[in-house]
């Protein structure tokens, strides 16, 4: 039988109340503190997300951008509304984000009656502050995981918020309007909820319960404990299910772990509450996700639809997604690990060796810290095996494990710069400062990254963006600003390979009967949808 909740052991109320006041000023000056990195964190994406000027791949627009401006302003907006939207593959919840804020920063000018080309700034402004939130929250949720496991305190901890917000990869792509950047904090947010202990058997470590006889996480200032596992799971249950229905791929993380939580404790006796509990959760938060999805994509589209299964269907059972490129096997192992990671990818390697092999290093940490590295290793690695199987492969598919590597990385970064970990061992002789090794190393790094960053963000694929911004400025100070008989049309056209270029989401101002505005044409590239093999083998798009 498990056991049941512990008592305290009875002492002087004095000494309780100066006990409980020390520990309550200590959780409000480490609460003040993790507040301030989260503050950081949303100035610095902010900072991120204003000044990316280049262009990465049109699902940054065309999957969210313009279908959230045909939201947000209609069917005259002149928005590009692609194949896959009218083929039901997308779930609308991703951009109904970015509608909102569309719609929020329009009614803001107007009562302010700010000119045409501030309302196209604050347009062009809003959807990367938003998404510079979310990512600030992958962020600040991954440096958390990295607490839980590591303890609030270690230097682990700071590595790998450190490695979070130094990353190139982070820096190029989580403030864009990817449904994977979204994907990605919901993954994050998930994992730090999800209850990694119950795959612990009742013999391998003490534990409480709380009164719904569910074991309670271990953490080391229980003061901090900010919810109780019901909540928590929800959280999980909540987030994954929402990363599901925007990438339909991520169950295989929540398919994974699921398996390895309840099936491994199954060989244990006494875990049937925990089952229970998450399979009421997982019957709840599901279906209020999904009803949720189902309500939004009816909106959208107009019809009953579930997006996932054309999505799964399109890509998976079908197979087109070959049309817009096909890679090696192991194309993830070779080039996705190391663009997600770039030198990290050493450290992160090894900390994943280390998590799977239960090393050395790692008997400093608790049971359970030790089981949550290990499942973070294993779905690191399974991820991008299970997505090697199709042909048509992405770096961003495997993004949302990125948070996990990072945390990974952190164990064996601190090792390299000479900085181990506070666990379990005397502050006093645990090394604190970073030797000179230790320090060319991270210059190094910072190097590396920060010319990578640099470069993808400001110059490489600046073009195509630039090209629109000239024309909506071209269009301001021309054409907006002549006499009402002399106006008309900014007409362009686009002879580059298909959605090259941001459309409405950057262009703005749609020609209507009452006025004039940009218009432009450009080539398309369709796949083969509904064609036999043999016309698929021959088609080719515009």
């Amino acid at each position: 039988m498990p056991s049941t909740p512990t008592k305290t052991s009875s002492m002087s109320v004095p000494v309780a109340h100066k006990l409980d006041t020390a520990q309550k000023n200590d959780s409000l000056a480490g609460t003040s503190k993790t507040r301030n990195v989260l503050y950081f964190l949303i100035a610095f994406r902010l900072l991120n997300a204003l000044t990316i000027r280049t262009f990465f791949q049109p699902d940054e627009y065309y999957q969210s951008l313009e279908p959230a401006w045909w939201l947000a302003f209609g069917d005259g907006s002149g928005s590009w509304i692609t194949w896959e939207w009218k083929q039901h593959l997308r779930s609308a919840l991703h951009p109904v984000l970015f509608a909102i804020v569309y719609r929020a920063s329009d009614a803001v000018c107007q009562i302010l009656h700010v000119s045409a080309t501030t309302r196209s700034e604050a347009l062009l402004a809003a959807p990367k502050a938003l998404q510079a939130v979310i990512a600030a929250f992958g962020d600040y949720y991954t440096y958390k995981l990295a607490k839980q496991i590591y303890g609030r305190t270690s230097n682990q901890a700071w590595l790998t918020l450190f490695l979070s917000v130094t990353s190139a990869w982070q820096w190029f792509c989580s403030t864009r309007t990817f449904s994977n950047c979204l994907e990605t904090p919901l993954t994050i947010v998930a994992l730090y909820n999800w209850p990694f202990h119950w795959a612990l058997g009742t013999d391998e470590v003490g534990f409480q319960v709380d009164e719904k006889v569910l074991r309670i996480r271990q953490v080391d200032d229980p003061a901090r404990s900010e919810a109780d596992e019901t909540t928590r799971l929800r959280r999980a249950i909540l987030c994954a299910a929402t990363a599901v229905i925007l990438r339909p791929t991520n169950a295989i993380i929540w398919i994974t772990l699921t398996l390895m939580t309840f099936v491994r404790g199954m060989w244990h006796h006494h875990i049937h509450w925990e089952i229970t509990a998450f399979l009421k959760e997982g019957v709840l938060c599901g279906s209020t996700v999904l009803t949720l999805s189902a309500l939004v994509d009816r909106l959208f589209y107009g019809v009953w639809t579930f997006p996932p299964w054309s999505f799964l269907k399109f890509n998976v059972f079908q197979s087109l997604a070959v049309f817009y490129g096909n890679n090696n096997w192991h194309y993830y192992l070779t080039q996705g690990y190391p663009l997600l990671l770039t030198v990290a990818a050493i450290w992160a390697g090894m900390g994943v060796y280390e998590a799977l092999t239960r090393g050395e290093r790692l008997k400093c940490l608790t049971i359970q810290s030790r089981l949550t590295l290990h499942r973070l290793a294993v779905i690191s690695l399974v991820l991008p095996a299970a997505l090697s199987v199709l042909s048509h492969k992405e770096v961003r598919f495997i993004y949302p494990v990125l948070p996990a590597l990072h945390i990974l990385a952190a164990l064996s970064l601190a090792k390299v710069v000479g900085l181990t970990s506070t666990i379990g061992q005397d502050e006093k002789t645990s090394p604190k400062r970073i030797g000179r090794r230790g320090w060319a190393v991270l210059i190094v790094y910072l190097i590396v990254n920060v010319t990578v960053a640099g470069y993808t963000s400001l110059i490489h694929g600046s073009g195509v963006v630039d090209v629109t911004n000239y024309l909506r400025q071209e269009f301001e100070t021309h054409y907006l600003s002549a006499p009402d008989a002399a106006r008309t049309n900014l007409t362009f056209a686009a002879f580059m390979p298909c959605h090259s270029i941001p459309w409405r989401s950057h262009l703005h101002y749609p020609p209507t009967s009452q006025q004039p505005g940009i218009s432009g044409w450009a080539l398309t590239c369709e796949p083969p949808l509904n064609l036999d093999s043999e016309a698929k083998a021959s088609y080719l798009d515009e």
